[in-house]
């Protein structure tokens, strides 16, 4: 399984996942991947040392979560 997705082309998959979300009035929004585990979702602030492992704590406005 893990071979035959690693072959799937992304933007098959973004396509796909745009058209069939469109289809059915669910708004998408594309976001740039880079520094994504770096980056708060509250205040944008991007800080390599607000991430520790899995867990996020914002040194900026104190947001903190959990990747699962």
């Amino acid at each position: 399984m893990r071979k035959w997705l690693s072959a799937w082309s992304y933007s098959d998959l973004e396509y796909k996942l745009t058209y069939k979300c469109q289809r059915n009035g669910i708004m998408v929004e594309l976001v740039d991947a880079r520094c994504t585990s770096q980056k708060c979702c509250v205040c944008k602030t991007i800080d390599k040392a607000s991430r520790k492992g899995n867990r996020y704590n914002c040194r900026h406005c104190g947001n903190a979560c959990m990747q699962m």
